[in-house]
């Protein structure tokens, strides 16, 4: 088994960055309340957005869900932006989603954004490459460039594929208590910045 962890010590550069708790095992809910200047936007193709109740994915109500369900093959994108603040390279950013039972071919694509212009990207094509929230999934990536958006692209490969979304998330990785010389210790969440890469892992 090789288990890749990432240990990281980060400045902060935004003022919206400090209401991210440090080391969380999940994501914090990126979402207004905690988060100021917050917009949703959807997409699908050529057609008005098919997504339900978009705006739930930025209220404070975390159990609130956007959903959509594609028949046969195509692709519909979800965007949460900050209009005013920048985020720091070296978090972590995603969503919270939950796909149906049925659903094995698929594809998501998580993007980001500063200033409306794509930054980085991340492809995941199976549910193994998901956390695993008993229930729900996350679905995110380290960035390594500034950001302001968080965009969710889901492209259904299949019949017909149906993804909900609960809101986009952020986790900020701080630096934990200095080693002691020749002595065990466990790098676990809340105490040190820990992340699996699930792409390492097997």
């Amino acid at each position: 088994l090789l288990l890749l962890i990432l240990v990281t010590s980060l400045g902060v550069t935004s003022a919206q960055i400090s209401n991210v708790s440090c080391n969380t095992s999940t994501g914090t809910p990126w979402v207004q309340g905690s988060f100021n200047n917050l917009s949703v936007s959807a997409s699908s193709g050529i057609f008005i957005s098919q997504w339900s109740n978009t705006n739930n994915v930025i209220d404070n109500n975390n159990s609130n869900t956007t959903s959509t369900t594609i028949f046969g093959i195509g692709t519909r994108s979800l965007k949460v932006t900050d209009s005013v603040n920048d985020y720091p390279a070296g978090s972590y950013v995603g969503y919270k989603i939950d796909l149906d039972d049925l659903v094995t071919t698929f594809s998501i694509t998580l993007k980001t954004y500063l200033n409306g212009v794509e930054q980085e990207s991340k492809n995941i094509t199976t549910k193994t490459s998901l956390i695993n929230l008993h229930g729900a999934y996350e679905v995110g990536m380290i960035t390594t460039k500034n950001w302001d958006a968080i965009e969710l692209q889901y492209t259904s490969l299949g019949l017909t594929g149906s993804i909900t979304v609960y809101h986009a998330v952020v986790k900020k990785f701080c630096a934990g208590a200095d080693l002691v010389c020749n002595t065990e210790t466990k790098m676990v969440n809340n105490a040190y910045g820990t992340y699996i890469n699930k792409a390492r892992t097997g």
